[in-house]
């Protein structure tokens, strides 16, 4: 999982990072680059992607808004990724 901060400047992610401390990597776009090549994507959004030797192999999820439940997101996620979370086989 990462984060990136359409429209946001390095400070801005920095102190993003500071004040709630994500378990996951955080990048700046301060350019929106990454939404200009998206049409019709409004923040939030949040993807779930499925990889193959560096490359998208699958959009499985793709949903603009707010999640207030991150448990249950990353419950949904794992869910419709396949993958098995909290060493379950």
């Amino acid at each position: 999982m990462i984060g990136i901060g359409i429209g946001n400047s390095q400070y801005e992610v920095r102190l993003f990072r500071e004040k709630y401390a994500p378990p996951f990597p955080l990048f700046d776009d301060r350019s929106s680059a990454v939404a200009g090549s998206l049409s019709g994507i409004y923040t939030p959004h949040h993807f779930g992607l499925k990889m193959e030797d560096s490359s998208i192999r699958e959009i499985f999820y793709s949903e603009s808004g707010v999640f207030p439940d991150a448990e249950a997101f990353l419950e949904m996620i794992a869910e419709e990724s396949g993958i098995q979370r909290g060493g379950n086989s």
